[in-house]
């Protein structure tokens, strides 16, 4: 294949990102655009290497992938005795090997860093403007009220929109700040320089704007995991009290907006500051009885660590479900006059618990702790000899907690970026010593 062409592909993977929500006909929540330039990367690249003889995975890996895959297999013949949570599993294992191989193709067509980062110059720039100007159109659409051209253009690349939200690319405004933070991430990195004020301001206004809570919750995460993995022991207490005057400012800002959002989004907002207002257990529980949203974020993960309490091997690859209704009807019983609980009940739909800590703890118990402590303090050592992959590792510490599923590219993408770097430094290293 022509190298100028994978380069091609490589870069409009990495724009093609911000469509995670890209109307194509198949019955996932997540249906990202990126998948078709890297599926033939990927092609090419494992092509390449069987045909070289210089397919590699390291033992680790290996033990990892069948630990999991025993427990997934075990739970779903002996306690579950259905299968559908593995082979979903399996498939999403598959997807995953197809865009970490499309993005390794890219970064070792790259070089090196340096390479990678001159490659994705141009891409970067046009994507943070392309995220910019969508958001600020979705913006003047709302104001002019020009509901009908607003839903056209959203139409053309995610299969559900909503006029009355700043949403960016995506599905739902949430999806889109994630977006959106991964991109602010990558800043540093690629241009290797601090993010410009007007950039970060518009961007915040945006995010603002958007009345969305949870990506709101995001942006707070990543503010606090920044300050407190910043912080040495002297600069500790200095960096918190920072944290928490941009909270406060968060907190006395947000009301402005609220005239300029949704009804909807309104209701929301008004619901969490009732929250922090009592900052009480009871209150909490009659918001998530009245509200199945704010219960599915807030819960969810709590499920998961009980599922987990409960399975301290864990309950395989994509099993949560199985568990879900027998977890709420112990202990949220309340929680079953919410839709989406009654599809998982009345029709086995999918549930995750909305945090990949408490997914890797309930379905693969202890060995999902350790997977989850080995990584972050792999990518911590990593980051010690490259700063400007700082910003991403917050991104995926937050992301874990605020987020719910294996496969989503921009996690892909930074896992696979930090690996293929740290390659890199090793083999680096290995020839030092021989020299």
């Amino acid at each position: 294949m022509n190298f100028k062409f994978e380069i091609f592909l490589f870069r409009l993977s990495f724009i093609f990102i911000i469509f995670d929500s890209f109307p194509i006909p198949i019955e996932f929540v997540y249906r990202p655009l990126s998948i078709f330039p890297l599926a033939i990367l990927a092609l090419n690249r494992l092509k390449i290497l069987f045909k070289n003889n210089k397919v590699y995975v390291s033992k680790k890996i290996i033990y990892i992938f069948l630990s999991i895959l025993l427990i997934s297999i075990y739970q779903s013949a002996i306690n579950y005795k259905n299968f559908s949570g593995l082979i979903k599993f399996i498939l999403e294992i598959i997807v995953i090997i197809i865009i970490y191989n499309g993005f390794m193709r890219g970064f070792e067509l790259s070089l090196n860093k340096r390479g990678i980062k001159s490659n994705l110059r141009s891409s970067f720039k046009l994507v943070i403007y392309a995220l910019i100007f969508i958001g600020t159109t979705q913006l003047l659409f709302r104001f002019l009220n020009l509901t009908d051209l607003s839903n056209i253009i959203n139409s053309l690349f995610t299969y559900r929109y909503n006029s009355s939200r700043i949403q960016f690319f995506s599905g739902e405004p949430s999806m889109g700040i994630r977006t959106v933070v991964f991109f602010m991430s990558m800043y540093a990195f690629i241009l290797e320089k601090k993010v410009p004020y007007l950039i970060l301001f518009l961007v915040l206004c945006l995010i603002f704007l958007s009345g969305s809570t949870f990506g709101i919750l995001f942006i707070i995460l990543f503010g606090f995991f920044h300050s407190l993995l910043k912080s040495s022991l002297k600069t500790l207490f200095r960096n918190f009290l920072i944290f928490l005057f941009f909270s406060t400012i968060i907190y006395f800002v947000v009301p402005l907006f609220l005239v300029y959002l949704s009804p909807y989004a309104q209701n929301k907002i008004n619901l969490v500051y009732m929250l922090i207002a009592s900052l009480d257990f009871e209150t909490l529980l009659l918001i998530a009885e009245k509200d199945g949203s704010i219960f599915l974020r807030v819960f969810n993960p709590i499920i998961g660590f009980f599922v987990f309490l409960n399975n301290p091997f864990g309950v395989g690859g994509e099993n949560f479900k199985f568990e879900y209704i027998t977890t709420i009807n112990e202990y949220f019983p309340f929680a079953l006059n919410h839709s989406t609980v009654q599809k998982v009940l009345f029709e086995s739909s999918e549930i995750t618990p909305k945090s990949l800590i408490s997914k890797m703890l309930s379905e693969f118990g202890l060995f999902g702790i350790w997977i989850i402590l080995f990584t972050f303090n792999r990518f911590r050592k990593i980051i010690k000899n490259n700063s400007d992959l700082f910003l991403l590792f917050i991104f995926i510490f937050t992301l874990t907690i605020n987020y719910g599923s294996y496969v989503y590219i921009p996690l892909i993408f930074t896992i696979s970026l930090f690996y293929f770097i740290n390659k890199k430094t090793d083999d680096l290293h290995n020839y030092n010593k021989l020299q």
